[in-house]
């Protein structure tokens, strides 16, 4: 089954981010804390979309982590969508760039070329 990408999603799909330096490591649910929660805050991440894409494995966590895993500072923002398709299962562009912006404004990423 073919994703239809909403319309002006192809803007976003040459972004490319950056980890920064801190803070290491996933940023959700390790040890029952959430890093991503409480910086980004409950009813703001509730909405982000990726959070509740599960995987063809049935878990929700496989996609965040994964997004995140691939975040070099050379990728695109499609180039991470695909690989993260690949190996978990088809998932829209849009929603990649959405939990990655929401990355970016709570400090862990950072966008440019």
């Amino acid at each position: 089954m073919a994703i239809v990408e909403p319309q002006g999603t192809h803007l976003n799909s040459a972004l490319v981010f950056t980890r920064n330096p801190e803070p290491k490591g996933p940023v959700s649910g390790l040890f029952g804390y959430d890093y991503f929660v409480d910086h980004y805050g409950a009813e703001k991440a509730a909405q982000i979309r990726l959070l509740k894409q599960a995987s063809i494995y049935n878990r929700e966590a496989d996609y965040p982590y994964e997004v995140l895993n691939f975040v070099d500072g050379k990728r695109t923002v499609q180039e991470i969508r695909n690989a993260v398709s690949a190996e978990y299962g088809p998932v829209p562009l849009d929603v990649v760039v959405e939990y990655l912006k929401a990355l970016e404004s709570i400090g862990i990423l950072r966008s440019g070329s």
